[in-house]
């Protein structure tokens, strides 16, 4: 859900933000802080929405809230106390990501230690809520993830309005029992069973030697041989050469039957094939494949049956300065030009790509521009999603149309070459 109520507005000049421009995404944060930790931790967060020219930002939370440092005392040691716990959480589940020690997971801790950094205590503000816990303020933090450019990098604002949770003592070393002394006996002669090893193991090795030597016979380096069997290999010799002998005659047999087979052959005349008549055949009309021009002319909607593709693929600015890679848009009509388009993103920051849809109307307007606006929020298939789109866009004679994209809610804007090309 949104945020609908604007509690402050701050100038940009003079801060220095802290990670890319992912790590700082507003809804990306939240929804891992909802996930892993509470509701109570996603609404710590203000969402910002930044100006056209950059200079500013409003802060968005879902009720009114008022600057911490102006509460009277008692409230002020209640709210810190529960910041104190928030920030406690925050920094103990950045810790378990970083200790897991893959690429996303110590990007996604960055993060999450980044929100911590305020540049000063007007930053803080408090919500008074009713919860069945017992705490009646929801802290909400502006400028997160930012601090001012001249404040020293080891300074934490939110660590100075905290207060310091007590150490324990450490618990007393334990008391080592007494340790028996076993009474000293003559140890057995061991080292005789090692020796006798090395010797049974010594015997079998060449006991395996001479197995394998035995069929084929070894000479001696001082003379003599072992268990040479010469009138085997002559067996051997002689079985080779009748067995060449049979091959030998084969391959003259085959020889004279091919010399046959040479004789009997003989050349066939060879018969031209008669010329194949040639028909031509006029060429089809060409299909229209973009926008009809004559029928854009008539204001008929009919030319959009079907699906289209936006192109070229753009790079999005998101109201909160986030740049997000789409890809893939497509429009799909009927004939009387209600549809629905539809996009994926690239999640980043350990989301998988995603869809992202909405329904969408076609009209011509008053001056025979094409309008196509998406009914309402564009929902995305892992959560959160974009503010409605509208396009305005004018024939441009090659079958493509010249769009302006636009979200009426925010002045967010940019400009697009809707190409009308059938998917």
């Amino acid at each position: 859900m949104m945020a609908n109520m604007k509690i402050a507005s701050t100038a940009t000049d003079g801060l220095e933000p802290l990670g890319n421009p992912g790590q700082r995404s507003y809804d990306l944060l939240k929804g891992i802080l909802l996930e892993k930790l509470s509701e109570r931790h996603a609404d710590l967060l203000a969402e910002p929405v930044t100006s056209q020219d950059g200079r500013w930002t409003d802060w968005y939370s879902d009720g009114s809230a008022t600057k911490l440092v102006d509460l009277d005392e008692s409230d002020q040691d209640a709210a810190r106390a529960e910041l104190g716990r928030l920030k406690s959480d925050i920094e103990e589940l950045a810790g378990r990501m970083s200790a897991r020690g893959d690429s996303d997971n110590l990007r996604l801790s960055a993060a999450l230690s980044n929100i911590l950094e305020v540049p000063d205590e007007a930053s803080v503000y408090v919500r008074r809520v009713d919860s069945p816990d017992g705490c009646p303020f929801q802290l909400v933090l502006t400028n997160w993830s930012h601090r001012k450019a001249d404040q020293p990098k080891a300074v934490s604002v939110l660590s100075t309005m905290v207060p310091r949770q007590p150490r324990a003592a450490p618990p007393a070393p334990p008391v080592a029992p007494p340790v028996a002394v076993p009474a000293v006996r003559t140890a057995f002669p061991w080292w005789v069973f090692w020796w006798l090893g090395w010797l049974v193991l010594g015997i079998a090795i060449a006991y395996l030697l001479w197995l394998l030597v035995l069929p084929c016979g070894v000479r001696l380096p001082f003379g003599g041989t072992l268990h040479l069997c010469p009138a085997a290999i002559a067996e051997v010799d002689r079985g080779a050469a009748a067995r060449q002998d049979q091959l030998e005659g084969e391959i003259a047999r085959l020889e004279l039957d091919l010399a046959t087979l040479e004789g009997q052959c003989q050349a066939q005349p060879v018969v031209p094939e008669p010329p194949r008549e040639i028909v031509e055949t006029p060429p089809d009309e060409p299909e229209i494949q973009g926008l009809d021009a004559r029928r854009w002319a008539a204001q008929d909607l009919r030319m959009l049956d079907g699906c289209w593709i936006l192109e070229p693929t753009r790079n999005i600015r998101t109201i909160n300065g986030e740049v997000i890679n789409f890809d893939d848009w497509t429009m799909c009509f009927d004939e009387n030009g209600n549809g629905d388009l539809r996009f994926w993103r690239d999640g980043g920051l350990g989301r998988e790509r995603e869809q992202c849809k909405s329904g969408a109307t076609a009209m011509f307007d008053s001056d025979g521009q094409l309008v196509i606006s998406s009914s309402g929020k564009i929902r995305c298939d892992g959560g959160g999603g974009y503010y409605r789109r509208a396009m305005t866009c004018i024939e441009d004679g090659r079958g493509s149309a010249d769009c302006d994209i636009v979200a009426p809610d925010y002045t967010a804007h940019t400009q697009g070459r809707f190409k009308m090309s059938k998917r």
